[in-house]
């Protein structure tokens, strides 16, 4: 009953996050023929700041909502008056930064763009309220509306401004149109409403834990973010824009399967927290299932780099080509570590979340003024790197917190990956025909990957295909 509910609700947040990630990515390809990479790059730059400034009022407080087994309209209100207020002191803080960013990447135009993207952030404040309340209570359908309806408005709103030849200004009203209709959908939606208490104790007692969630993902984000605050600074704009489309489409699978999994293991997790055997059995089964998702999504993504990018964004784009074959396996490596994360943040362990950041940054910086001294590419393969390393210190670190061996751990990816290695390495012979049109080349590649994929699954009896296969006909037939 625990797996199928699970499972439910990987389904539809998966349904929800790929509809809209599609609409996204469909825009996007406009967007990407109409602006240029220059244009691009300076949205970029923003989205640096704004992205570390958003986990400040997205982490920690819905974390600390969704951890808590007991969680009442008083903790859900209190928790609101303090984002909100906390995202608005951010706010006023990134609107008296942006002259002093805009004057480090001498661009003056960051000013105004940065100041107006901003306001996304106290919205968020609402909106991960929102969001903890829908996650803690498992109705994961209402995202839905909410998703599809700000991606689509967005997406109108930032392909007439494009056409319109407004430039950077159509990306960020994309950006910041998303956010206001998303929050405005999930107001219509959902039953719970704020009722504006506070009570101080119960403040201190949410972000006794919260705070550590928080400081986790701000140092998580910010590190993330380094890479393209030095590239942007170091190269050029355009630089950072051609890194940023390499990684899109891999993010885009990201974002979709990582969401979807996550959003729904973390309060399943913390449904069981006193109960380590259960939290034992739904984490092998988790990092099992999500290795055999994303690993040949990701091979399949770097084996058809080349006709992907030409065909959807021209040749304009073509410096993204190699950049997105090794972030590709870069993303796959981290899918996979951070399932782990899950678990740990889960069980209430949010001090080992904090301390196992002390520990990889560290080597993140190493790896990336290693990577910065071979330039832009240098970066991306020090960042693969670092995944792989970060995906082994989750996993070690997990394992003893729920008595679950790292020889257990590596026995259960590799026997997944072995698969998707096969998979890959029969789209690779496939790759060495000659191709005189790249949507036959792509067609050719993914039926092959898939059809490989699907003979040695079934050949070698893979217990997540089995489920899948399983869990799909008994949808079908309800």
């Amino acid at each position: 009953m625990r797996n199928n509910s699970i499972i439910s609700g990987v389904f539809w947040t998966m349904g929800e996050r790929c509809i809209a990630q599609i609409v996204s990515f469909v825009v996007s390809i406009v967007l990407a023929r109409l602006l240029s990479p220059t244009d691009y790059g300076v949205v970029a730059i923003l989205l640096i700041f704004i992205s570390i400034a958003d986990v400040f009022v997205s982490n920690g407080f819905g974390a600390a909502l969704i951890q808590k087994k007991d969680a009442d309209q008083l903790d859900f209100s209190t928790l609101l008056i303090c984002s909100v207020i906390s995202s608005i002191v951010i706010y006023f803080i990134i609107y008296f930064l942006a002259p002093i960013i805009a004057s480090f990447y001498n661009n003056e135009s960051i000013v105004p763009l940065m100041r107006v993207m901003a306001l996304r952030i106290p919205i968020s404040g609402y909106n991960t309220i929102q969001r903890a309340y829908i996650s803690r209570n498992m109705m994961f359908k209402k995202f839905f509306f909410s998703t599809l309806g700000g991606t689509v408005v967005s997406a109108i709103i930032g392909i007439i401004m494009a056409y319109k030849g407004f430039g950077a200004w159509a990306l960020v009203a994309q950006n910041l149109g998303n956010t206001i209709v998303d929050t405005i959908v999930l107001s219509i939606t959902i039953d719970w409403k704020p009722s504006f208490r506070f009570k101080l104790e119960r403040a201190i007692s949410l972000m006794s834990y919260g705070w550590k969630v928080l400081c986790t993902s701000v140092i998580g984000t910010f590190f993330d973010q380094l890479q393209s605050l030095v590239i942007g600074k170091a190269f050029s704009s355009a630089d950072l824009a051609y890194y940023n489309k390499g990684n899109q489409l891999p993010s885009l699978v990201s974002s979709n399967v990582s969401n979807s999994v996550m959003t729904v293991l973390f309060p399943a997790f913390a449904n069981y927290s006193d109960d380590y055997d259960s939290i034992r059995n739904i984490t092998r089964r988790a990092i099992r299932m999500m290795t055999y998702i994303s690993f040949p999504i990701m091979i399949g993504l770097a084996m058809t780099a080349k006709p992907l990018i030409i065909l959807l964004l021209t040749e304009k784009w073509e410096p993204s080509i190699e950049y997105m074959k090794i972030l590709s396996i870069s993303v796959a490596f981290g899918l996979v570590g951070d399932t782990g994360l899950q678990t740990i943040k889960a069980i209430g362990r949010s001090d080992v979340l904090l301390k196992l950041e002390f520990v990889k940054k560290p080597v993140f910086l190493i790896l990336l003024v290693l990577g910065l001294n071979y330039g832009t590419m240098g970066v991306a393969v020090t960042t693969a790197i670092y995944s792989f390393y970060a995906m082994l210190m989750n996993f070690g670190t997990m394992g003893k917190l729920i008595n679950y061996r790292f020889s257990e751990q590596v026995k259960d990816v590799l026997s997944v990956a072995i698969l998707s290695l096969i998979m890959g390495v029969a789209v690779y012979i496939c790759g060495l025909m000659t191709f005189y049109n790249y949507v036959l080349e792509i067609v050719i590649k993914a039926c092959v990957g898939v059809a490989v994929y699907i003979l040695i699954s079934s050949i070698t009896r893979s217990q997540e295909f089995i489920y899948l296969v399983s869990f799909a006909k008994k949808k079908f037939i309800k």
